[in-house]
């Protein structure tokens, strides 16, 4: 149904458009604003933690709670898990997706687990020793 005079029909007074058409002016997101996030500035990337930064990511006193922790009660059960997370914690931090003031205590937590686990395995081999020892000396 065409206007009187010719031409599209008048819009509708309470907003709406005729079929067909689009959403009515004010609606949807300005240019240029669309999903996402804006881009970082020129030389700061993700993951981008400038050179003597003096954070630390909690992966590094993750490792060193556990390692702590391995020579207070638990011995292998947290010293190997420490072991882990420390190195992949270094490895963040050399690949530059970790701040690097982290890397003094994942090398204490890395080197303490080593300790303690060389250690507690050879203490098992020493209990172990005697024992074999001690049910050969009795027959």
């Amino acid at each position: 149904m065409n206007a009187p005079g010719g031409g599209w029909p008048p819009p509708d007074p309470y907003g709406q458009q005729p079929p067909g058409y689009g959403p009515p002016p004010g609606y949807g997101s300005p240019p240029g604003y669309g999903y996402g996030a804006p881009p970082p500035p020129p030389g700061y990337g993700p993951g981008y933690y400038p050179q003597g930064g003096s954070g630390h990511s909690n992966n590094a006193v993750i490792a060193l709670v556990l390692a702590i922790a391995s020579w207070v009660a638990c011995g292998c059960l947290t010293s190997i898990p420490a072991i882990f997370v420390a190195r992949a914690e270094l490895d963040a931090i050399a690949r530059g997706t970790s701040p690097p003031g982290g890397k003094s205590l994942a090398q204490a937590a890395f080197w303490i687990s080593v300790v303690n686990a060389v250690l507690y395995v050879g203490i098992v081999l020493l209990y172990v020793v005697m024992g074999v020892a001690a049910a050969a000396s009795h027959p």
